[in-house]
């Protein structure tokens, strides 16, 4: 019976190691995505200041991803299919408007960029990481590729996504990325960070 009960209890930690986690109703398909509004947006425009939680994102940027939590945890694509996690997309709608059709959009920080597993944290103790605030499933941490234009061209830049699965079914987006100099140390490229809470969305 002891024997018994150890071995259920080292099973138990592994897969809490694993992430063994029943994660399937986070997964987006052809006819959905997780959409939302980024945290601090002003009344109409950034005129008023800038938020203290949003840097980078103009008020009111508005997000969809797509995800495959399977894939962000590890598992294997099957055979024939792109092993990615999902995308993150960025835009903003026109003033007074939500939910805005494509050709309505201005174009934001991210256009259908890919959401890239970083395969060694599979490995490593921060692939379980937390942090205070309760209803969070499991977190991923991804990476994610965007160009900024400012000046006389554009530059290639990398971001951080750190993505929190909700006990109510959605999804917490954070991005950051730290600024761009120039050879002078004068700011080319602002900073990011930007909070973005996200519900499924039928499309």
């Amino acid at each position: 019976m002891r024997a018994s009960a150890t071995l259920s209890t080292v099973l138990l930690g592994l897969c809490g190691l694993a992430g063994c986690e029943d994660l399937d109703e986070f997964r987006t398909d052809d006819g959905s995505v997780f959409h939302g509004t980024v945290l601090g947006s002003n009344t109409d425009t950034d005129s008023d200041g800038p938020s203290f939680i949003r840097r980078g994102f103009e008020s009111h940027t508005e997000m969809e991803v797509t995800f495959d939590p399977a894939l962000a945890a590890g598992s294997p694509a099957a055979e024939g299919e792109p092993a990615t996690v999902g995308t993150i997309h960025t835009y903003l709608c026109p003033p007074e408007t939500d939910l805005c059709d494509e050709e309505e959009r201005t174009a934001g920080r991210f256009s259908r960029a890919k959401l890239e597993p970083i395969a060694s944290l599979e490995h490593d103790a921060l692939s379980q990481y937390d942090f205070p605030g309760a209803g969070r499933i499991r977190n991923f941490i991804l990476g994610a590729r965007f160009e900024s234009d400012a000046g006389d061209g554009s530059v290639s830049r990398h971001a951080m996504v750190f993505i929190s699965l909700m006990e109510n079914g959605k999804m917490e987006v954070r991005v950051i990325a730290p600024s761009v100099l120039g050879s002078e140390g004068e700011p080319l490229h602002s900073e990011l960070f930007g909070v973005f809470n996200l519900g499924r969305r039928t499309l």
